[in-house]
């Protein structure tokens, strides 16, 4: 009987076909960006960059944390099981109900919003972006439990179905004429229509069907563990937007939309960490759940020199192609842009030798020390927009992102030596002799 692969190369199969649906996601980034600056301007841009952070912030908001509980216990229990049916029906049970409150409020509050940041576009175009709220919060909660499971490569799959959908949805707009704030509707339309194919890829077999745990007891479970994750879980995904909604008060959707162009290539360059942490989750939860310091160890220093090695290489090709590209579209792109760009490039390289672990305390059973570590980033990096924007500008918005992205990896070193008893941290921890 032959032996099955390696972790290792498991692994490292898994990366290959989650790295491959990372450049097709890449890709088609690209090419709706260029779509939208190029068929509908600058400032179109930045009223879909505004509410591409509200869609990404009121999801957050809305999945509660849950999805960090849906992850980390279905990858403790190893895989499929009558656990993690128990562990998944009920999660997306309260994300729905908590992501149709949200959505509501959103739509709500569209007006008011559109007049704070002086644009109507905006505003408008909140009503259409609240649907998509509540597919996104669903569809966080299924992927979570692909990665929790496991199965990474149908995760890939699943990536890669949600940016062929974003494309159509922007082709949709643009061959319709339509006005700039349905550029609103493109990640709502992408999600919905994202939804059944999670179901399909997941699965998942109500309680009663597959005698799963009793739903009350998940339902505290889930609760309590994503309250506690909850601030982290909203950061973790919208930290990278602080500089873009902080803007938006300030300066013009056009200013906005140089800036996001900008920002989209240095997002893009994060992904290659993300990736690596995804297809790392549930071994950095088994073994945190066992005790194993040195196996965590070893492995957050393999990811964080391939991740690093990796970031930095990519940072120096987007940062020669930035003003090929972006002189196609738009001259300002570039003389304002790529200054901007390669601020964020040098935050986001630096940062990238943490992120493969970024989630350590979540992953060691603390999201509540997880939450405050990422409260107390983020914090710093909303001030130090705040104070260097109205003086600095575009260029402000991204040395207060730079400078918070570096302060992220040391803080998250210092609280694995303080609250996870790494010593002298987490890269550097051996066996005691």
């Amino acid at each position: 009987m032959s032996a099955g692969p390696s972790p290792h190369r498991a692994m490292a199969a898994d990366a290959v076909w989650n790295y491959a649906a990372l450049a097709v996601t890449a890709l088609v980034g690209a090419v709706v960006t260029f779509l939208i600056a190029g068929r509908l301007g600058t400032a179109a841009l930045g009223v879909f960059a505004q509410l591409y952070a509200v869609h990404v912030i009121g999801a957050q908001v809305a999945v509660f944390g849950i999805h960090d509980s849906t992850q980390k216990h279905v990858a403790e229990h190893g895989g499929r099981s009558m656990v993690d049916d128990g562990v998944v029906t009920t999660a997306l049970g309260l994300v729905l109900v908590s992501s149709l409150v949200i959505a509501v409020l959103l739509v709500a509050v569209a007006p008011w919003v559109g007049e704070w940041v002086a644009s109507r576009d905006v505003g408008r175009g909140l009503t259409l972006t609240a649907p998509g709220i509540v597919a996104f919060a669903l569809n966080k909660v299924l992927f979570a439990a692909l990665n929790g499971r496991g199965q990474l490569r149908r995760y890939a799959v699943m990536q890669l179905v949600r940016a062929a959908l974003v494309l159509v949805a922007v082709l949709v707009v643009i061959v319709a004429g339509a006005p700039v704030f349905f550029v609103g509707g493109i990640f709502a339309a992408a999600e919905l229509l994202l939804l059944p194919c999670l179901f399909l890829a997941v699965r998942p077999a109500w309680p009663h069907a597959s005698g799963a745990s009793p739903t009350p007891s998940w339902w505290r479970r889930h609760l309590t563990f994503g309250s506690r994750g909850l601030v982290n879980g909203i950061l973790l995904e919208t930290h990278l937007r602080v500089d873009v909604v902080t803007l938006g008060y300030f300066v013009s959707d056009r200013a906005v939309g140089v800036y996001a162009f900008a920002s989209l290539f240095a997002e893009g360059l994060y992904q290659v960490p993300v990736v690596m942490r995804t297809v790392a989750y549930p071994a950095f939860v088994r073994l945190a759940s066992l005790g194993d310091r040195p196996g965590v160890s070893g492995l957050a220093r393999r990811l964080s020199v391939a991740s690093g090695v990796a970031c930095g290489a990519t940072a120096i090709v987007v940062a020669l192609a930035y003003p090929v590209l972006g002189g196609w579209v738009d001259v300002e792109l570039v003389s304002v842009g790529w200054p901007v760009l390669l601020i964020l490039l040098a935050g986001m390289t630096v940062y990238a030798f943490v992120v493969p672990f970024d989630q350590l305390l979540l992953q060691s059973g603390l999201p509540g020390r997880q939450s405050a570590l990422m409260a107390t980033y983020v914090f710093a990096n909303v001030v130090l927009n705040i104070t260097l924007i109205p003086r600095f500008g575009l260029t402000g918005a991204a040395v207060a992102t730079a400078t918070a992205l570096v302060l992220a990896g040391v803080l998250l070193l210092v609280a694995s030596r303080v609250w996870l008893g790494y010593r002298p941290m987490v890269l550097l921890h051996k066996a005691a002799s």
